[in-house]
C-alpha cells in the first residue's frame, strides 16, 4: 500500500501521495502522526474491501499505540464499513485503541443507536 516499511509509517515519517488509494469514489492515505487513516469520500459495499483492506494492512504494520482514522471527510459510510473499524478495535487488544475522528452526525447516531459507541477499544472524538 505505500513505500517506505513499517517503521517508516509508524514512527513519524511523512506521507506521501503514494502512500494510500484513492479510486475516485474513496481516497485513503497513511498518516504518519499520529499513525492512522485519512479517508475523503464514501465507504459503501464498493469500497468497502479497500477499507477493510487498508485498516488490516495499517494494524499489521502498526504494531503498537492507538490507530487514528480521520473521518472528516467521508460523505457516507454504510453500517459494514462502521463494522470493520469496530471490528478492528476490538481485535486489537493490549490496552490499544482505534480513535474515530471527527466523524459526522449520522456515524455518531449510528455508532450509539447500534451501541457500537461504548464497542471495546473504540475511541470516537468529535
Amino acid at each position: 500500500m505505500g513505500r517506505g516499511g513499517p517503521r517508516a509509517l509508524c514512527s513519524g515519517a511523512e506521507v506521501s501521495e503514494q502512500s494510500g488509494l484513492d479510486d475516485g469514489a474513496l481516497r485513503i492515505v497513511r498518516t504518519a502522526r499520529p499513525p492512522g487513516l485519512s479517508l475523503a469520500g464514501e465507504i459503501d459495499d464498493v469500497t468497502y474491501p479497500a477499507l477493510v483492506a487498508a485498516l488490516e494492512g495499517l494494524a499489521g504494520e502498526c504494531a503498537s499505540g492507538d490507530l487514528h482514522l480521520d473521518l472528516s471527510r467521508v460523505g457516507f459510510c454504510d453500517v459494514a464499513g462502521l463494522r470493520a473499524m469496530v471490528g478492528l478495535a476490538e481485535r486489537l487488544g493490549d490496552g490499544r485503541r482505534v480513535v474515530l475522528h471527527a466523524p459526522a452526525a449520522p456515524l455518531r447516531t449510528v455508532l450509539r443507536v447500534v451501541g457500537w459507541d461504548d464497542a471495546r477499544g473504540l475511541v470516537v472524538d468529535g
